[in-house]
């Protein structure tokens, strides 16, 4: 997953003038991004906390020239279970 320090090493002596951003810190001989995050709610299954889909009907807007929601249906379908579903809101950390 990571790229070891000789790797980074090597490539960095054949970019000189490249400096290394200042989102990356160097540990363990890893390159790791440390972006600040955000807690957002998710909405999973309530048996396996897999993604969940729900109908939903929507409207073409001239004016905005898209599509938009107008409409959903509350049972929804887990793709994991692969059947109905009850929804379930957990709070996620995600990229600020």
């Amino acid at each position: 997953m990571g790229m070891n320090m000789a790797k980074m090493q090597d490539m960095a002596d054949h970019m000189p003038g490249i400096a290394t951003p200042a989102f990356y810190e160097i540990e363990d001989a890893e390159v790791r991004a440390t972006t600040p995050m955000k807690t957002v709610e998710d909405y999973v299954c309530d048996t396996c906390g897999g993604p969940v889909v729900q109908d939903a009907w929507a409207q073409w807007d001239a004016e905005n020239q898209k599509m938009e929601l107008v409409d959903w249906f509350d049972e929804a379908f887990c793709r994991a279970c692969d059947g109905s579903a009850t929804i379930k809101t957990v709070e996620i950390q995600v990229p600020a």
